[in-house]
């Protein structure tokens, strides 16, 4: 029975992948565990993190991600996620993965990928147990030498996945690893869960209808620049919550060497937690002063020439609308602006 906050909607095969494609969001980060030589292909994030134990496809992986933004962690699962912080990536892939660990261990990953995916993590699987051996030759799809790896030792149903979105497929595996036809088709099923933040005291929805607010130019800039708005507020919101962090750290290393002798872990990591609290609070209150600052020197562009004239505008529709060369400028000199 699936659970009530559980939502599932079955696709044929030839929607499956285009109807999950779609609940995926575009991210920053990306850990994708367990991805052998071929990393997900749903989103290109700015940073990659592959966690793969297997040596040969490791090398096989720096190979291919060389002079690219990414690292691989070559350890299994666990012992890759044991040592991440809370929150520290936007999404975390399973493909193909769970399935390979006994539900314990399972279990025991889910937990963890949810405990550090800051925004997704984005799971596929088997519909329910799919009998799977290691190939005779040692050889996985590839032709490799993962044979080995390739054990299925636990089965997943959607229900074991409160509050997640399910996009579940009733016949979708057509053939095994080694190419060999499975008939009837075993069925598969994608896990999303969308992180909801518990405490965020950076508003970016705010913070938008700040920058919109302050200027008709910046919706002319906007368009030419689609992701500018919220570069700029994801990368001070970002900025804020390093901040804040690292103070974190600089206090809790001298609390320890102040009261490490009288007071025990739990004891100064609570009063360390409260600490933290107050810090956000005042750095929340700073980052909308800030955000604002920015945001009036938008209104320069609509009281005043400033560096630029007036003649270079372009008018149509009775609407303004700068021509592609002046936003540049505006850009470049916006960018300015925000970094000094």
């Amino acid at each position: 029975m699936i659970k009530e906050n559980t939502i599932l909607e079955w696709c044929d095969s030839s929607a499956f992948y285009n109807r999950a494609s779609e609940l995926i969001e575009p991210v920053s980060s990306v850990m994708d565990i367990g991805c052998g030589i071929r990393p997900q292909q749903f989103i290109t994030p700015d940073f990659l993190i592959c966690v793969e134990p297997h040596p040969e496809y490791v090398e096989i992986l720096k190979k291919n991600l060389i002079g690219t933004n990414s690292i691989i962690i070559s350890l299994d699962a666990r012992q890759a996620l044991s040592s991440m912080v809370d929150g520290s990536i936007d999404s975390i892939f399973l493909i193909d993965v769970i399935e390979h660990m006994t539900k314990e261990v399972g279990l025991e990953v889910i937990r963890e990928v949810e405990r550090i995916a800051r925004r997704q993590v984005v799971l596929f699987t088997p519909l329910g147990y799919m009998p799977q051996n290691m190939h005779a030759s040692g050889l996985d799809g590839w032709n490799l030498n993962g044979g080995s790896l390739q054990d299925h030792k636990s089965g997943w149903y959607p229900e074991d996945f409160l509050d997640w979105n399910i996009i579940a497929c009733k016949h979708l595996h057509s053939t095994d690893f080694k190419g060999d036809q499975i008939n009837p088709a075993y069925g598969g099923f994608f896990a999303i869960k969308n992180i909801v933040k518990s405490a965020n005291y950076f508003n970016a929805i705010y913070s938008q209808e700040v920058l919109l607010d302050s200027t008709s130019n910046l919706n002319a800039i906007h368009a030419m620049f689609p992701q500018f708005v919220d570069q700029v507020i994801n990368r001070e919101i970002e900025k804020s919550n390093l901040k804040c962090a690292i103070q974190s750290c600089q206090r809790a290393t001298i609390l320890f060497i102040e009261q490490g002798s009288t007071k025990s872990s739990e004891e100064i990591f609570e009063l360390l937690a409260i600490e933290k609290t107050d810090s956000y609070l005042k750095e929340a209150r700073k980052y909308d002063i800030k955000i604002r600052e920015f945001a009036s020197h938008f209104l320069n562009f609509n009281t005043r020439e400033v560096e630029f004239n007036t003649r270079e505008v372009e008018f149509k529709k009775k609407e303004a609308r700068l021509d592609a060369n002046i936003c540049v400028r505006i850009y470049r000199k916006l960018k300015e602006l925000f970094n000094n």
